[in-house]
């Protein structure tokens, strides 16, 4: 089996929507209900209002994987922070070592920007995730919680 993780390319958008289906419904949401769209992710991946880099994993050629992340900005270390928004493997291909090698692919990533940390957020119910963010070294700020505020009422979020 070879491992392949390669930035994402304008041409990937079946491939990604498929995944972030399957990472829907994984999660109990209907896949139906997922708006990314190819006009969305051409725009926001792509276009002059890029505002989010995707990696895709591939095996034997076939996408099963895919780390969806954007760079912020900390005032308080003055440095970038890479927000990891999504991080998904097919099933069929868990628990074979290729979430460690997206993790540190995106490490990488992070480490090349000059990025001070790397953040993301877990779902509460998600037990296994945890357990492996607690393995590769990463830390639960129990004490932050996620607010959302819609301001485009027109966007889905």
């Amino acid at each position: 089996m070879e491992f392949i993780i390669r930035s994402a390319e304008d041409s990937d958008f079946e491939s990604i929507l498929k995944l972030m289906q399957d990472f829907a419904q994984q999660d109990g949401i209907d896949p139906t209900s997922v708006n990314f769209n190819e006009s969305s992710f051409l725009r926001y991946g792509f276009g002059p209002e890029r505002c989010f880099c995707c990696d895709l994993g591939l095996v034997d050629g076939k996408v099963i994987s895919y780390t969806m992340y954007s760079i912020r900005y900390s005032g308080i270390t003055g440095t970038p922070i890479l927000y990891l928004e999504d991080i998904y493997i097919s099933s069929q291909y868990r628990n074979l070592g290729l979430g460690k090698s997206l993790m540190d692919h995106t490490i990488k990533v992070a480490e090349s920007r000059n990025c001070a940390r790397m953040e993301w957020v877990v779902d509460a119910d998600n037990i296994s995730a945890k357990e492996f963010y607690k393995h590769i070294g990463a830390h639960p700020m129990e004490e932050l919680r996620t607010f959302r505020l819609q301001v485009n009422p027109n966007e889905n979020s």
